[in-house]
């Protein structure tokens, strides 16, 4: 039981920092729901960047096969509008943003095996534990650095 416990503490640690993000998004924080699609893309395998622009993001993760579609389109111009727009010129549309979001993550997840969302779920690469191999090696899809 305390192994099990053990193992499932990055699920329940990344939880608690998603529950945190998208209740900042609900009130208007875009930053907290662009953290939180970074965070999401990066335990699901993809190499985050945080030089891309919101659009380069956008034309990134939408790739060839747009499964993400509109719902990522709406965060980008919503993170783009809060970064460059005027002030009185923003939008405060959190619940929609945190939709968008959901719908956005589902996208990113259908393209990644069984595997790979265990091992994100499991043991998250947003959370940066390399340090911690001895659990982290083990788990499916993980790639040892040498």
């Amino acid at each position: 039981v305390v192994l099990i416990a053990l193992l499932l503490v990055p699920a329940a640690t990344r939880k608690v920092r998603r529950r945190a993000r998208l209740r900042r998004a609900r009130h208007g924080d875009t930053d907290a729901i662009w953290d939180e699609l970074a965070d999401t893309a990066t335990d699901l395998g993809y190499a985050w960047s945080a030089a891309r622009s919101p659009r380069q993001v956008a034309a990134w993760l939408g790739g060839p096969r747009d499964l993400t579609g509109t719902p990522l389109h709406n965060l980008t111009a919503a993170v783009e509008r809060a970064r460059y727009a005027r002030a009185q010129d923003r939008d405060r549309a959190g619940a929609d943003m945190v939709h968008d979001l959901e719908a956005t993550e589902a996208g990113l997840r259908a393209r990644r095996s069984g595997r790979d969302r265990l091992r994100a779920f499991l043991w998250p690469a947003s959370l940066n534990w390399k340090g911690v191999a001895l659990i982290g090696d083990w788990l499916p899809g993980t790639v040892r650095a040498h």
